[in-house]
């Protein structure tokens, strides 16, 4: 199950936590998320090393930036997120760990999923994140005044100093990150499956020799589709009819 959290606490954990019961080690934040999933969203504003085998980024939410990591052992969101015209907004579904140790380890998200958005699906997580991070700063301050020898909590004090302070601190930045949220007005919502998407692509962009599926994929990323979904919507316009393929790699309407 993903986890939301602002970019502002991912960025400050530095700790791994484990204990009884939990299949892996989890990043814990200082606000006591305790992540191995999250899901994210903001601005994709840049995207370096599409050329090599890692692909570094950066999303931007109200309070910082993720960074964010996508490897060949993902490559349908590798595919994606070079194919993304940045900037733009996105969502991100990645794992996070964490590069480096003690105070100077840095926190990543390897991408597994990520999409194009717009504005209001953004502010819409920014609202939830509000919502779900409050809620959980609320219980960790409980826990802090009752004097809860739970090791989560230990560990929090311990590894981060955790205090009244620093819990008003983390509810600040909500604070400020709601602030920023415009009013959520959904934007109309245009009923275009992937099949359409594609073939309207192959009509305005396909020349007499066709259009490449690498193209068909960086334009279809702007439209919130992955690579997975553009291979099935070209293999279904195939089966249709609709369209063929001339050459390798290369597909062309009938």
């Amino acid at each position: 199950m993903f986890q939301r959290v602002f970019a502002a606490e991912l960025n400050a954990a530095t700790v791994q936590f484990s204990r009884e019961g939990m299949a892996e080690p989890a990043v814990l934040t200082p606000g006591g998320a305790l992540l191995t999933l999250v899901f994210c969203s903001g601005a994709l504003l840049e995207c370096e090393g599409c050329e090599s085998e890692t692909v570094h980024a950066r999303m931007a939410d109200p309070t910082g930036a993720f960074s964010l990591q996508a490897d060949p052992q993902s490559p349908d969101a590798r595919a994606t997120l070079c194919s993304l015209d940045t900037p733009c907004f996105a969502t991100v579904v990645g794992k996070p760990f964490l590069a480096g140790t003690g105070r100077s380890a840095r926190c990543i998200l390897k991408v597994l999923d990520i999409r194009a958005a717009d504005r209001f699906t953004r502010d819409t997580w920014v609202l939830r994140t509000a919502e779900a991070t409050l809620d959980r700063l609320e219980r960790i301050n409980a826990m802090l005044r009752s004097g809860s020898e739970d090791p989560l909590v230990r560990t929090l004090v311990t590894s981060y100093s955790l205090g009244p302070a620093r819990l008003c601190s983390l509810a600040g930045i909500v604070r400020d990150a709601v602030q920023s949220v415009q009013a959520l007005n959904p934007p109309e919502k245009l009923e275009s499956s992937p099949e359409s998407v594609v073939l309207a692509i192959m009509k305005e962009h396909g020349g007499k020799e066709g259009i490449t599926l690498e193209e068909i994929v960086r334009r279809a990323a702007n439209h919130g589709l992955t690579h997975q979904d553009v291979l099935n919507a070209v293999e279904a316009l195939c089966r249709d009819d609709e369209c063929y393929q001339p050459g390798r790699g290369t597909f062309k309407l009938l």
